[in-house]
């Protein structure tokens, strides 16, 4: 009986495994549009201005760093930082975009951590008389 119930679930996963084939929900250019939208969308609403910095890495691997300089419908501009060198760039070539909204986070972070290490040195010194 056991034999029996084994051989016919096996038999049951077996054609399972060849019968349901994984069918992908959407074609690669729906993916691209909705990504190109994505983009469009968070370009939009950044706004333009050296305060936002951007890296965007496109789809030829190349990366661009710098900030928006313009933005359009159908492209925007990303100017360099430092050479004010400006490239236009299609939305539907951004593979990924990284958005650095407070670049002199890293400062201020390191500027408290400073602070903070100062003053319990200052105590330190202070108390170890006491």
């Amino acid at each position: 009986m056991f034999m029996k119930f084994l051989s016919l679930a096996l038999a049951g996963w077996l054609i399972s495994m060849f019968t349901l084939v994984p069918a992908s929900a959407q074609s690669q250019t729906e993916t691209d549009a909705r990504q190109t939208e994505k983009v469009k969308a968070r370009i939009l609403k950044l706004g333009t201005g050296k305060k936002v910095l951007v890296e965007v890495r496109l789809k030829d691997n190349r990366m661009l760093k710098g900030y928006v300089s313009e933005a359009a419908e159908d492209h925007f501009n990303v100017a360099d930082a430092k050479t004010g060198a400006v490239i236009t760039v299609v939305y539907a070539q951004v593979q990924q975009l990284k958005v650095n909204k407070y670049p002199h986070q890293l400062g201020i972070g390191l500027a408290a951590i400073g602070g903070i290490i100062g003053i319990a040195l200052i105590l330190a010194v202070a108390l170890r008389g006491s």
